[in-house]
């Protein structure tokens, strides 16, 4: 995948789902061996360290990806002077829409397999001790609006749209959806945890959302880094309401 990624898009849609597991089984082998605790539920408090591993991984590999197509991968975040209020303007007012969509899907899913909104929580946000908070902070809330969108939206789904692995390409519509089914189905390995209704609820609750900045980052590619920008927040926000509360 890292010498030829045109040549294994397919493998590229599942591809940061594989990452993020790969960093929870190496936390999880970490807390084994320092701890002697082998249970992998341990390591699930642990996912946003495990996600911030593997986005750095992602950023080395799309900086590669850019640069043997002789593209500046950060370009992708340029905002141009002369668009930037009415872009700004679009951008928040697609927020009456989106911040609904980042919420609603995650409430009703938890609430239908659950029974209460918060059960989920219990799950995946645990003590951890204030240096892998601050860690997880910096990291994983930059990572996250650096690789995530950026990399299904801008990256994997024009390809498949200009010349998919199936040597045709694809509709827009098609292209975006597939993008955006593998962007919500990551979230399974964010954590991994053992439970049917928990890997349900990851599964399906940005999926919606993950549909709608599709949709906007392809009507509008200049989109992007406001679009990154709120991504951050949201994922910090994350880190301040649920793991600083949590530190042990």
């Amino acid at each position: 995948m890292n010498s030829s990624p045109k040549k294994n898009l397919w493998l590229l849609l599942p591809a940061r789902t594989f990452f993020f597991l790969v960093g929870q089984a190496v936390i999880a082998l970490i807390l084994l061996i320092g701890s002697g605790n082998s249970d992998w539920q341990a390591s699930a408090a642990w996912w946003p360290l495990a996600v911030a591993l593997a986005d750095i991984f992602c950023l080395v590999l799309l900086i590669r990806w850019y640069k043997r197509e002789g593209k500046n991968f950060f370009s992708e975040f340029r905002i141009l002077r002369k668009t930037f209020w009415k872009d700004l303007g679009i951008v928040l007012l697609s927020l009456l829409i989106g911040g609904p969509l980042s919420v609603l899907p995650n409430i009703l899913l938890s609430t239908w397999l659950f029974g209460n909104p918060d059960a989920t929580l219990e799950l995946f946000v645990g003590p951890l001790p204030l240096w892998a908070v601050i860690f997880s902070g910096l990291l994983f809330p930059l990572g996250q609006a650096l690789t995530e969108i950026p990399m299904y939206m801008r990256y994997i789904a024009p390809k498949l749209e200009a010349k998919p692995p199936t040597g045709y390409a694809m509709k827009a519509w098609l292209a975006v959806g597939l993008a955006s089914l593998f962007l919500s189905l990551q979230h399974i390995t964010a954590p991994l945890v053992f439970d049917t209704r928990f890997i349900l609820w990851r599964a399906l609750m940005y999926l919606p959302f993950a549909v709608y900045v599709g949709i906007l980052v392809r009507w509008r590619p200049r989109l992007l880094p406001f679009i990154c920008v709120i991504h951050w927040l949201m994922n910090l926000s994350f880190v301040f309401m649920y793991m600083v509360p949590n530190i042990s």
